[in-house]
């Protein structure tokens, strides 16, 4: 029994529509609905007309697996050099570009973005990498339609960030009431996000959540208040945002023991209305206090002066005796 029939010719939707095209020459035409595509390429992939004998290969990626976007990336087989009969690039489960040996023509696949170029040894170029040429690249190698070689690997580009944003940049909440903080990042979509408050980074214990780069802190206590900063990092910058300052109010009105936030940013609204009213009756007393002195003085040197024998107020007798002595 001979060796079995080679597989069918690996063509896919590429973006425009078409199921493909060989450089150079026009699109082929055809027009396929998704599912189509997506059922021609899983049978083309598993179909039992593949080869049967496999080998495993690496695959050198220069300048490395993690590079910063705009740069050129090259992506070599590492098999020996006996003749092939295909071989093929794909990203993902997406074909990049397939070459048969031979010949001067390429296939090119939905994954192809005008970047990429294939060399006779199947080494596959990409000029001016972005962050969409992130992810796993898998070739393929039909050596003589009986056996044939495939390797994968993964690449990951990252852009510099340009700016963060925190929002909002004042949040006034109620004392065990909940707040959300978010960081707004631009420049690129790979990075990590830290917090840090007044300056020190905040406990994971505190991050309740921090999906979508947001940070959720909930039944929230006083010495939550302070001043908030959100940093985003990838491997070639870091970037940190504005300050968002959070103000807890409620609670009860700090005693005299206690050492008061003459900031204000934790009193209630009516702990102010308390200070006015609570000094404003201590000055009352006060001049109340002053009046009756002056009133009881005058009284005094009035009845030295007619030689009285008594004051209407005691403490006007008292201050007169003391007068005397």
């Amino acid at each position: 029994m001979g060796p079995p029939p080679p597989p069918p010719p690996l063509l896919l939707p590429r973006r425009d529509g078409a199921l493909g095209r060989l450089l150079g020459g026009p699109p082929l035409g055809w027009q396929g609905s998704g599912w189509q595509a997506a059922l021609l390429a899983t049978s083309i992939l598993v179909s039992s007309n593949l080869p049967i004998h496999s080998q495993e290969i690496s695959i050198l990626l220069e300048p490395s697996n993690l590079i910063e976007e705009g740069e050129t990336i090259s992506l070599t087989p590492q098999v020996s050099p006996d003749p092939f009969r295909d071989c093929r690039w794909l990203r993902g489960m997406e074909l990049i570009m397939t070459h048969e040996a031979g010949q001067p023509l390429f296939v090119l696949g939905e994954a192809y973005s005008g970047r990429e170029v294939m060399e006779q040894d199947c080494s596959l170029y990409i000029s001016n990498a972005t962050e969409d040429d992130s992810g796993t690249y898998t070739v393929i190698i039909d050596r003589d339609g009986a056996s044939y070689a495939r390797g994968d690997v993964d690449l990951l580009v990252a852009a510099k960030l340009s700016q963060a944003v925190l929002q909002p940049a004042k949040s006034i909440v109620e004392e065990n009431g909940n707040v959300t903080l978010q960081c707004i990042t631009s420049g690129s979509s790979v990075f990590t996000i830290s917090w840090v408050k007044d300056g020190q980074p905040v406990p994971e214990t505190e991050v309740l959540s921090n999906q979508s780069h947001k940070l959720m802190l909930r039944n929230i206590t006083r010495d939550v208040a302070g001043s908030y900063t959100c940093v985003a990092t990838n491997p070639f910058s870091n970037v940190a945002s504005n300050p968002g300052q959070i103000i807890v109010t409620g609670g009860t009105f700090p005693s005299a023991l206690d050492s008061p936030d003459w900031s204000g940013a934790s009193w209630k609204s009516g702990d102010i209305v308390k200070i006015v009213a609570g000094t404003f009756s201590a000055l009352l007393v006060i001049c109340i206090g002053l009046m009756l002195l002056f009133f009881c003085l005058r009284e005094m040197q009035t009845l030295e002066k007619r030689d009285a024998a008594s004051c209407p107020c005691a403490i006007c007798t008292a201050i007169g005796s003391a007068s005397v002595l």
